[in-house]
């Protein structure tokens, strides 16, 4: 059965490509910037089957696997994306430093199997403690461009 992975993350394709199982990627192209909700786990939740929903409605498979997922972090009660610039991504990690967060990742699994879909949505969330790192290995992270592409400016 085909497997998508409806994300343009690395990190999560290589997961799958560790774990023995072929993935096709798609990327959803969901703007992200159209869900609002001030509840970590619900964001991230509604993100994931929003993306995997777009992928899946797109595939004529009568048996397709779709893999969907999207992370926030939560830090100081206040949800976290992807730092939108290195200035933005370098000002959260100065505000995090020595500090704990947590990381809410939710994941979307859908299986179509002769037409007929299922799906299934979970959230798993991981406690982080950051570093007290200077502001110029804050400043030396963001300019390797990671920061801006992940939630909550790390991987």
């Amino acid at each position: 059965m085909r497997v998508v992975l409806a994300s343009k993350s690395e990190a999560r394709r290589r997961v799958l490509d560790n774990a023995g199982i072929d993935v096709d990627v798609i990327f959803s192209g969901f703007d992200e910037t159209a869900v609002r909700d001030p509840v970590a786990t619900s964001l991230c939740a509604r993100l994931a089957v929003a993306k995997g929903e777009v992928v899946a409605n797109r595939l004529p498979d009568r048996d397709v696997i779709v893999i969907a997922a999207d992370s926030v972090l939560e830090y100081e009660g206040k949800v976290h994306g992807k730092p939108r610039t290195t200035r933005e991504a370098v000002q959260l990690w100065q505000r995090m430093r020595g500090h704990t967060a947590i990381l809410h990742t939710g994941h979307y699994v859908m299986v179509r199997r002769q037409g007929d879909s299922q799906s299934q949505m979970r959230v798993q969330s991981t406690t982080v403690n950051f570093a007290d790192i200077s502001d110029e290995e804050a400043e030396a992270y963001a300019s390797t461009g990671e920061p801006v592409n992940v939630a909550g400016g790390f991987s």
